[in-house]
């Protein structure tokens, strides 16, 4: 897990999004860890296994909306899709403009960079990982548990922030 963060949060960190930033990143991470401990409070036992792929889901689950993230893009040229497919980003342009990709990219970045683990399932932390993106229409994609989770803990954190009303303005932007 300490690979996944120091991966993903070094990749984040380099963000120019005016919304999506490394203290966003880590204030979600924490939001899941206070949903994780509900749920072991409610049911009384959580699997490690779930445990590892929903903190590593959380970890991931914006990644792929940062320019650079995925080993074939190129400058202003990203990846969005399993095909190879890529979007040139206008000159000016931050990596908010990735947002509509976010999921499909961090999916893209699992398969990537953490398909050779041996304690992850990176088929299956890809699939939560993509349909936890709260842009994914899950009319369209049926999300499991995990993804549910992450998911949560994404449209949370935002809400939760200490400064939601001040940033209100760089949330909208970022969307746009």
């Amino acid at each position: 897990m300490a690979r996944v963060a120091r991966m993903t949060l070094a990749r984040i960190a380099r963000s120019d999004d005016m919304y999506f930033d490394l203290s966003r990143a880590v204030h979600a991470s924490k939001v899941t860890l206070e949903m994780l401990y509900g749920l072991v409070a409610k049911e009384g036992f959580l699997s490690s296994h779930d445990w590892v792929h929903v903190i590593c889901a959380t970890l991931c689950s914006k990644a792929g909306q940062v320019r650079g993230a995925l080993s074939g893009d190129r400058g202003n040229m990203c990846i969005v899709d399993e095909n190879g497919g890529t979007i040139t980003l206008p000159d000016g342009a931050t990596d908010a403009a990735l947002w509509r990709y976010a999921g499909t990219r961090s999916a893209l970045f699992v398969r990537q960079y953490l398909s050779t683990s041996k304690v992850l399932d990176a088929d299956a932390l890809a699939d939560d990982v993509r349909v936890s993106n709260v842009l994914t229409d899950l009319n369209v994609t049926r999300a499991g548990r995990r993804a549910d989770i992450v998911r949560a803990a994404s449209v949370i954190s935002v809400l939760a922030s200490p400064n939601f009303q001040k940033d209100l303005s760089p949330l909208y932007l970022s969307a746009k």
